[in-house]
């Protein structure tokens, strides 16, 4: 089979079975490449496709599809007969193309997003672009917030195995590490000893899906995207400055420690002192 056909029968696959049970009026991605698998017998592999999302691509680009993220955060499929993406508030979504380009995330920014810790609410300054997380309550004054919806964990757990479907990986370390509460640091590293090259790729494609996420997020709300893009700086400047006066810089450097695996810490240099005060505490009056 070759690609113009292997299109044509996701075309009529997508046609035939289209159903939508969210509230965006999308079809999973995950859910159309299963039907497409089951249907035709063959990967998109050997239709010379290295992802089916490379097809899907194909398909939007002619004007055959349109894709945007659900209301769950996961990539969806909508036909040109179906209803327009619509995000949960009702307003249209702006869709995010591949091929586009896009700054990287604030760290506080992409934390608030897509980290299971710590709990409770995530709001943004709508002014300064301020983050605050843990919270019970929205930071007074209320109207001056707006409150972040973490992108859904299951959801992101759904994308990764089809990402190992779709390049045939199988290896119990790498498919068990996504029953880790820790998954999104323990597979890329399980991951890379398998093979670095899907690494690197499967790292690149949950940035852009986050990207894709928070740019909606942003345009649904109305919140400048300027507030939650990395922004250039001199060498001269700390990276962490911004957060210095803010209350927020320690709670941002233990997010970051809860996501690194044990060796990883015990690679960070800490200054005696501190250990001492822990294991030897007698030992600081001395």
């Amino acid at each position: 089979m070759n690609s113009e056909e292997y299109l044509g029968e996701v075309l009529r696959v997508l046609r035939e079975n289209f159903r939508s049970n969210d509230p965006t009026g999308g079809m999973p991605v995950a859910t159309v490449a299963h039907l497409v698998r089951r249907a035709v017998g063959v990967s998109q592999m050997s239709a010379g496709f290295l992802k089916f999302k490379d097809a899907l691509q194909v398909l939007e680009t002619r004007g055959e599809i349109r894709t945007a993220s659900d209301s769950k955060g996961a990539l969806a499929v909508w036909l040109p007969s179906s209803a327009s993406p619509i995000s949960p508030t009702g307003q249209p979504p702006r869709i995010w193309q591949s091929g586009s380009t896009f700054p990287r995330l604030r760290g506080q920014v992409w934390l608030a997003f897509v980290s299971e810790s710590p709990p409770g609410r995530r709001f943004l300054h709508r002014s300064n672009g301020d983050v605050r997380v843990g919270l019970a309550e929205p930071p007074a004054p209320e109207e001056h917030w707006i409150e972040i919806e973490p992108i859904d964990g299951a959801a992101e757990r759904q994308e990764t195995q089809e990402f190992l479907k779709e390049h045939g990986i199988e290896d119990p370390s790498v498919v068990q590490s996504l029953d880790s509460s820790r998954w999104y640091v323990d597979l890329p590293v399980a991951l890379a000893k398998l093979n670095p090259a899907a690494a690197s790729e499967w790292k690149r494609s949950r940035s852009s899906r986050v990207i894709a996420i928070v740019q909606n997020w942003c345009a649904t709300n109305n919140v400048d995207r300027k507030l939650v893009l990395e922004h250039p700086r001199s060498d001269s400047t700390s990276p962490l400055a911004p957060f210095a006066d803010r209350g927020g810089l320690k709670q941002l450097l233990l997010a970051a420690l809860q996501r690194m695996t044990a060796e990883q810490l015990l690679d960070l240099p800490i200054p005696p002192r501190y250990l001492v005060a822990v294991l030897r505490p007698e030992l600081m009056d001395t």
